[in-house]
């Protein structure tokens, strides 16, 4: 998908995700973002940033994994509330 579409943001979650994120990010250049553990509200601010309606920061989402402009892994914790 990723070499027909490059601009595409590939995401995945699921358990397989949530407990090896760091993992997939190191391997699967194609993949984005991870989610980790429940992502509805993770995919929905995601997509709100990519769209450019929220004022947010992908650094602002709890519990996801990405890469930053230079590439580094970065998973973000999951806040306790």
């Amino acid at each position: 998908m990723k070499s027909l579409f490059p601009a595409v943001s590939i995401c995945v979650g699921g358990s397989h995700p949530t407990f090896f994120a760091q993992e997939i990010l190191d391997h699967c250049p194609s993949i984005d973002y991870v989610f980790i553990g429940e992502g509805e509200e993770q995919f929905l601010s995601l997509t709100q940033i990519l769209l450019g309606s929220s004022n947010e920061q992908i650094s602002d989402i709890q519990a996801i994994g990405y890469r930053d402009e230079q590439g580094h892994i970065i998973i973000n914790p999951a806040r306790t509330t």
